[in-house]
């Protein structure tokens, strides 16, 4: 499976970053349970919805330190 370049950019987020907790991280930015680690071990990339919309999960990813080091 082909990971999409924001999917790319979300796994790099996280993985520098391995004390976030990923479950409140996907509360805070609306996505659901699970959607980061399967990122993560790329068994998933981020759905278009998510994809389409994403200024939440761009303040989210700022909360938690992004400046955008990584494509978004």
């Amino acid at each position: 499976m082909r990971i999409s370049e924001l999917s790319l950019t979300l796994k790099a987020f996280i993985e520098a970053r391995p004390a976030i907790n990923l479950s409140k991280f996907e509360e805070e930015a609306g996505l659901p349970k699970k959607t980061l680690s399967h990122i993560k071990s790329g068994e998933r990339e981020l759905g278009y919805g998510y994809r389409k919309d994403y200024n939440r999960l761009r303040e989210v990813m700022k909360k938690y330190g992004w400046d955008g080091q990584y494509t978004l």
